[in-house]
């Protein structure tokens, strides 16, 4: 028999933020608003100097971050998780995001949802070489994304997704202070079913904010109510769209 308990579970969140000098901070009040996605960890990672660094935890938002680290994370690049453990142990090497480094340039990565084939593409790896910190699916995207690097960056995003099956999006940031957000084909990890995409993101100029909520359109109120109470809208931020 299938045993459940009463804690509050939901699914991990993610949080991107891109061309803002308080990017770390803008990333805690959305993690914070977030927080109902998962309990269990959570993390924030800044390009900082065309490096990136950050800070995780065990626990909530609240408790893994006090000030002194916030104003630690300078960069107005930043992304942060909040984390229920689909995959792997709720353990702090699992914590997200994670990040690795090669050939002079770092990747963090951030992830929601399940890879149904990561058994087989982590196996793949291994024999090629890889070698493995932690148990996430997570982990599986940033080695295959490495390793696809021979195609130019735009190309390893590609090669990577055509190998990943399952409901899961990413929100990617490089030392260069990019910020990229990816999303599985049929979109189940939206909202739980396929439905019609928005489009593709526009090039803009400026500072962009995405929280990664399962929501069926561009705008959920819930989610601009609580940005704006925790401090994210009040500041310029607006849910742009989702990229397909």
């Amino acid at each position: 028999m299938m045993m459940y308990d009463d804690k509050p579970r939901e699914a991990c969140g993610l949080f991107g933020v891109h061309g803002h000098t308080d990017a770390a901070k803008l990333t805690y009040f959305g993690l914070y608003a977030l927080q109902h996605r998962g309990q269990e960890s959570a993390g924030i990672t800044v390009c900082q100097d065309k490096h990136i660094v950050g800070h995780k935890g065990m626990g909530l938002v609240s408790d893994v971050f006090s000030m002194k680290h916030l104003e630690q994370l300078v960069g107005t690049s930043a992304v942060g998780h909040v984390r229920y453990s689909t995959t792997g142990s709720s353990i702090l090497t699992n914590a997200q995001p994670f990040f690795v480094r090669h050939q002079k340039r770092s990747y963090a990565v951030a992830h929601n949802g399940n890879l149904v084939n990561a058994h087989i593409l982590k196996d793949e790896l291994e024999q090629s070489g890889s070698i493995f910190q932690t148990t996430m699916d997570s982990e599986v995207f940033l080695h295959l994304f490495v390793k696809n690097l021979n195609h130019g960056f735009e190309g390893a995003l590609m090669e990577t997704v055509k190998r990943l099956k399952g409901a899961y999006s990413f929100v990617l940031l490089t030392s260069e202070g990019e910020v990229i957000g990816i999303l599985d084909p049929d979109h189940l990890a939206l909202t739980g079913e396929q439905h019609e995409g928005i489009g593709p993101l526009q090039p803009l100029d400026g500072f962009h904010q995405g929280p990664f909520e399962p929501v069926a359109q561009v705008f959920d109120e819930k989610m601009q109510e609580d940005l704006a109470v925790h401090g994210g809208l009040e500041n310029g931020a607006r849910l742009l769209q989702f990229v397909f």
